[in-house]
């Protein structure tokens, strides 16, 4: 039988509080437990799904790590508990792997007697970068020859490779759709105006028989966006199932983005609309004997 394996993270008990991971049953670490390394754990929701699909995981004992040691980074041996109780289950994160929740992850308690080489999270309430140098200055003067590096979290976090290759995949994804949103208006525009243009006899001889200006506009607009209006119901129907298959990659996102949806159809249709009415304004201005005779 395969040894089933999960990710893992020593923490404070404020760890859950300062990244706003919730706690949804149970509870997290004392500062006693932390600092005796008690054998205790959190998990995660997904965790707590995987090993007691059934059964409530608060109370359960598992067995972390094995007595042989293993390293899985280099100068850090990975924990190892012969019994430990599951005291809390956290919400779940992303922190193995960007494009889905980690299936399965531990929390253990972290004590300060112990050297580790550790992150730092603190917690503001306005913009952060006027208490890095502070911070610096703090742990400088506890460890004068301990190395710090300050920095917003969401810096930090960008400078993961997978993440950078995530951003360069999604600004190059950003111009390609640019691209295409503008070919696609530029496409609405000349097909629409030039259908309308090679209307002008017709609108000619509306005009003759007496039809009014706002008659012929209304009615070249309606004609006109109906086909249009078809196509974006079509075109919504055809992202919402692209979308789906693309959710894996969109970190955060909601693949049924209705701003999204809406925004882009709002701007085609009215791209539409201003290529009906420009061309049939100009139309119906022209002397019905000249409409009559255009070809």
């Amino acid at each position: 039988m395969e040894t089933p394996t999960a990710g893992y993270s020593y923490v404070a008990p404020g760890y859950f509080e300062a990244l706003e991971i919730s706690i949804v049953r149970g509870r997290s670490f004392t500062p006693r437990e932390s600092e005796d390394q008690a054998p205790v754990v959190v998990i995660s929701e997904a965790t707590a799904r995987r090993f007691w699909p059934k059964d409530e995981a608060i109370g359960k004992r598992i067995k972390i790590g094995s007595e042989k040691g293993t390293m899985s980074f280099p100068g850090e041996s990975d924990p190892f508990l012969a019994s430990s109780e599951v005291i809390g289950v956290a919400g779940d994160v992303r922190s193995l792997d960007l494009r889905k929740i980690d299936e399965s992850y531990l929390y253990l308690p972290l004590s300060q007697r112990r050297q580790w080489t550790s992150t730092l999270l603190v917690r503001t309430e306005g913009n952060p970068a006027p208490l890095l140098a502070a911070i610096g200055h703090e742990v400088r003067r506890l460890d004068a020859n301990l190395p710090v590096i300050a920095a917003p979290l969401n810096t930090m976090i960008s400078m993961d490779p997978f993440f950078v290759v995530s951003r360069i995949g999604g600004v190059l994804a950003s111009i390609v759709g640019g691209l295409g949103l503008l070919l696609a208006c530029m496409g609405v525009y000349g097909m629409v105006s030039y259908g309308v243009a090679q209307r002008t006899r017709e609108i000619g001889i509306r005009m003759a028989l007496g039809a009014r200006n706002v008659q012929v506009l209304g009615l070249m607009v309606r004609e006109g966006f109906r086909p249009i209006a078809a196509g974006i119901v079509a075109g919504i129907a055809g992202s919402a199932a692209v979308s789906r298959l693309l959710a894996a990659t969109l970190f955060g996102l909601n693949p049924m983005d209705a701003i999204s949806f809406l925004g882009v159809s709002l701007l085609l249709g009215s791209v539409a609309l201003v290529a009906t009415w420009l061309p049939a304004r100009r139309a119906t201005r022209v002397d019905p004997m000249v409409a009559l005779r255009y070809e």
